[in-house]
């Protein structure tokens, strides 16, 4: 995977980093927190409790092309 932009995310009252990074991927398998975390060095301190109006770069991922091998008897 590979970030090539980014969305700004302000956090609200209440606002957890896995949260917000599970609304906005709709995934929990840590791929996405890494280059969350990446995008925004020093985030990890306060990603428990965001404070109110955190900014918070989300990356847009793409994800690497699939590769598919071919057999010469398939």
């Amino acid at each position: 995977m590979m970030a090539v932009s980014a969305f700004s995310y302000r956090s609200s009252e209440g606002d957890v980093l896995d949260d917000v990074v599970f609304r906005h991927y709709g995934s929990r398998d840590g791929r996405e927190l890494e280059l969350v975390l990446e995008a925004n060095p020093g985030i990890a301190a306060v990603a428990e409790r965001l404070p109110i109006g955190t900014v918070v770069l989300l990356p847009t991922i793409v994800s690497a092309p699939e590769r598919r091998e071919v057999s010469l008897w398939d």
